[in-house]
């Protein structure tokens, strides 16, 4: 078993203190689990400059491909993630969203299913919701099963005894719930989010075939356009319905916004 885990902070200190509660707790649970450590402090430190480059051509166009593939690679040999960030104004770091940034491709091609993720945010205070959220989003349209997540208030944690045990019961319960998923290894019916992302994504593909002929080529290779889901799985029909629908009403508007760019 390989998880990884990915830093958005650019100092070993509460994120990195309580990714490492978390592995202590599943090697309490099992032996020989391998660990790979990933700092973005040290490997990613130029921005994503917008080029479309990824999307358009392929990531290996990317003019940070040499740094990005080589995390991508452990990612496709790694059975877990963790993704782990402090809030940074209520946002993610810099770091982080600087790494999602190189990384929007993947919102075109998901490649990681199959695998599951957790995310572990901290904060003084605020942001802990929104942040766990949109990381939560963004990882899960990467293709990982994100099976749970974790916000820590740091002054909670380390200067009250009794806000520090509450947190270290969720923090075992999640780490638990984190290693049976990947041992058990179940496949989830998706959200209905997730399916309206699927037949949205579906839509657009498509329809900037081509802008982006990358993510037509990978569409077409997985044969999704032809399909539910990215992978065969039960379907509520009820939400996949409304994802459908959802779809439906974006084709339309792009079709007429097509015939007045004609007039």
């Amino acid at each position: 078993m390989k998880i990884i885990s990915i830093f958005g902070s650019p100092r070993k200190k509460y994120s990195y203190e309580y990714t490492s509660l978390v592995k202590k707790i599943m090697d309490e649970e099992r032996n020989s689990i391998e660990y790979q450590d990933i700092f973005l402090q040290k490997i990613l430190q130029d921005n994503c400059n917008g080029c479309y480059q990824c999307m358009k051509k392929g990531e290996k166009f990317c003019k940070d491909y040499q740094k990005i593939n080589p995390i991508i690679q452990s990612l496709d040999n790694a059975d877990g993630l963790i993704i782990s960030c402090p809030v940074y104004v209520d946002n993610v770091s810099g770091l982080m969203k600087n790494f999602i940034d190189h990384l929007a491709y993947l919102l075109h091609r998901p490649r990681f299913f199959g695998k599951k993720a957790i995310i572990i945010v901290s904060t003084l205070e605020t942001g802990i919701k929104s942040v766990s959220h949109y990381l939560s989003k963004t990882v899960s349209q990467w293709g990982f099963d994100v099976v749970g997540t974790i916000g820590i208030k740091v002054k909670g944690f380390e200067q009250n005894e009794i806000k520090r045990s509450k947190y270290m019961k969720k923090i075992k319960k999640l780490s638990l719930i984190f290693l049976q998923s990947i041992i058990q290894n179940k496949k989830h019916s998706p959200k209905l989010e997730n399916l309206i992302f699927f037949h949205l994504f579906k839509v657009l593909v498509n329809h900037t075939r081509d802008l982006s002929p990358e993510d037509y080529n990978y569409w077409e290779k997985k044969g999704w356009f032809e399909k539910n889901y990215f992978y065969k799985i039960y379907l509520n029909p009820i939400t996949l319905t409304m994802a459908k629908f959802v779809a439906f009403l974006v084709k339309i508007r792009i079709a007429k916004n097509e015939k007045r760019k004609m007039k």
